[in-house]
């Protein structure tokens, strides 16, 4: 594990419309590849990296970009 990642147990994951979009290659600003669709989950997290200091062991989280 490097010093910045954070290493999440996910139970829960979405597809947002966006990533739909994206992948249908229908979307104006297509990201370069490869690219991996989705960013809408919800865990637990399991270890955080040496220099991580906004989540702990044991929290749980949940992201949306």
């Amino acid at each position: 594990m490097y010093q910045l990642q954070v290493l999440v147990s996910v139970k829960a994951a979405g597809v947002n419309p966006v990533d739909t979009y994206k992948r249908a290659g229908t979307y104006p600003a297509l990201p370069p590849l490869p690219y991996t669709p989705g960013s809408d989950l919800s865990g637990v997290v399991e270890k955080v990296g040496a220099k991580v200091s906004k989540y702990k062991v044991c929290v749980t989280i949940r992201t949306h970009y």
